[in-house]
């Protein structure tokens, strides 16, 4: 399969069975072509399909994740391969994204829906630590960065480095280990600022999750 817009034959490397893009973008500049995350993502369903033998017009749903893109960049993603018709599902759940991609993709299967649906997923992201785009709206974290300015003081640093930080200092304060741990592991912890609670020994792991969780 070649493009009449790929005079370099990308395309046909990708659909090929026996090159990877991949490879071709870890070993080379990026063709201008494949510049864009929206890009990049078309060309991975397409060497994805070409490996699985499955033909695009097989494929009856999609569900493509994102999270820094605009509403149907799923969409975009997908028509370059080909305008099917088929149902674009553009899913944004952060950190969860690709796995609820794939999740939504296996219930349309599970449920009789579709026979094959595609699970993509893509990202552009800015430089720097992640931070919100959407500086004009309520945060959805709005909750959980007023806890954390209650527990640890308000700060400027970015969202990101305050959710998993306040989690990591959460950790530290307080950690519930069986009480058999060896004692160069309670040396390490509580060297690293953690108040140890000890559990029943006989309930191993087990009880210390339970514990930590009261």
């Amino acid at each position: 399969m070649a493009r009449d817009d790929d005079p370099g034959g990308l395309w046909d490397d990708v659909l090929g069975p026996t090159k990877s893009l991949r490879w071709r973008l870890l070993t080379q500049p990026q063709p201008t072509e494949l510049s864009t995350s929206v890009q990049l993502a078309a060309a991975a369903v397409a060497e994805a399909l070409a490996q699985a033998g499955i033909a695009y017009d097989r494929i009856e749903q999609a569900c493509v994740g994102y999270v820094y893109g605009d509403s149907t960049a799923g969409q975009a993603a997908l028509y370059p391969i080909g305008m099917s018709g088929i149902p674009v599902f553009n899913v944004n759940n952060n950190c969860a994204t690709g796995s609820s991609a794939l999740y939504l993709a296996r219930q349309a299967i599970l449920s009789g829906a579709a026979q094959c649906v595609l699970a993509l997923g893509f990202e552009q992201m800015r430089p720097g630590a992640l931070r919100s785009q959407w500086i004009d709206r309520t945060d959805p974290l709005e909750r959980f960065l007023s806890i954390v300015d209650e527990r640890f003081g308000p700060s400027e640093a970015p969202m990101a480095l305050r959710l998993f930080g306040g989690a990591a200092m959460d950790y530290q304060v307080t950690m519930c280990v069986p009480e058999n741990i060896t004692p160069e592991r309670k040396r390490i912890l509580r060297a690293y600022g953690a108040e140890l609670v000890f559990t029943n020994p006989l309930e191993g792991s087990d009880g210390a999750i339970r514990m930590a969780q009261t």
